[in-house]
């Protein structure tokens, strides 16, 4: 029979609905979850946690010193939660950047797989994709990691699997929002820092209006800015591809002309704005029925080019 005291203590744990405590004390195995669900039960934003219990050889000294540890270390970590992008799998020229973002810190974060890196079939591609992502949520290992959710792309499956093993929560979908525009940037800047020009910056308003359109422009430009100057510029695309491979056996004819396009300007291969002068250069891509035109005062600045 249990006491009266033991009665009273009994009643007043379970009109607070903290019972299950109690029951949980001989069998805990994870204190972050028994945490969890006392705060949820309570609903309580008290700062005080009783462990009440009338028999002794509970266990209630022990757990009150790991839910002290446990709260001491929480309560020094801001709880975020992560989204993983990529950008650039799908351009031709230059690597890809992977890239983290958290809101409730504000937080970017980005790695680079450079087109050399990206080339090298000695590493298979999702594990340098998780490689990259291991490296960014080490960035944050300050913080509490609620969730990370990862872009839908198949380069993130084994980086699942992986984040899974580790205690992740993980969820995939389509990233949207602040990163997306975030991450698109900095591939612009990631392609600029091989020599293409500042105007580049003008297909992220494409992007944002028209993505597949935007990016599909954005290739085409960046492939025409290789042929320019294939000997000096190849080395910066992706090369596990049939284009990549074409243009290693072809030729670019290229001669000056009269510039027949007033009405219907073309866009320079190199600068990338519109050709207004009387002569401009003609660029045609042996074999491939593909031809795009330049400033001749672009053109001419590049030596390498056999005009």
């Amino acid at each position: 029979m249990m006491s009266d005291q033991a009665q009273k203590l009994r009643k007043k744990v379970n009109q607070n609905k903290l019972s299950a405590v109690i029951d949980d004390i001989k069998n805990i195995h994870d204190i972050s979850e028994v945490y969890s669900n006392l705060v949820e039960e309570s609903q309580s934003s008290a700062s005080v946690i009783m462990f009440i219990s009338a028999k002794g050889g509970t266990g209630k000294t022990y757990i009150a010193s790991m839910f002290a540890h446990y709260l001491s270390e929480k309560k020094k970590k801001t709880a975020i939660n992560i989204t993983i992008d990529d950008a650039g799998s799908g351009n031709f020229a230059g690597g890809m950047i992977i890239a983290a973002y958290a809101e409730e810190i504000t937080s970017y974060t980005s790695s680079v797989i450079q087109p050399d890196e990206y080339n090298d079939t000695t590493i298979e591609m999702q594990k340098k994709v998780f490689d990259a992502v291991d490296m960014l949520l080490s960035t944050y290992s300050d913080y509490d990691i609620e969730s990370v959710f990862l872009c839908q792309s198949n380069l993130f499956d084994i980086t699942t699997y992986q984040l899974i093993d580790r205690g992740y929560v993980v969820i995939r979908g389509r990233v949207e929002g602040e990163l997306q525009n975030i991450i698109e940037d900095d591939f612009i800047k990631h392609l600029q820092s091989f020599g293409m020009p500042e105007y580049l910056k003008f297909y992220l308003k494409m992007i944002e209006r028209d993505k597949n359109l935007g990016y599909r422009l954005l290739n085409n430009f960046c492939i025409n800015f290789v042929k320019v100057d294939m000997p000096n510029r190849l080395k910066f695309c992706k090369s596990h591809n049939k284009l990549y491979e074409d243009l290693q056996k072809t030729a670019i004819d290229i001669e000056k002309t009269e510039n027949k396009f007033m009405k219907k300007p073309k866009l320079c291969c190199e600068c990338g704005r519109y050709v207004y002068d009387n002569i401009l250069y003609k660029f045609t891509t042996v074999g491939f029925n593909s031809v795009f035109y330049g400033h001749c005062s672009c053109i001419d600045k590049i030596t390498s080019v056999q005009k």
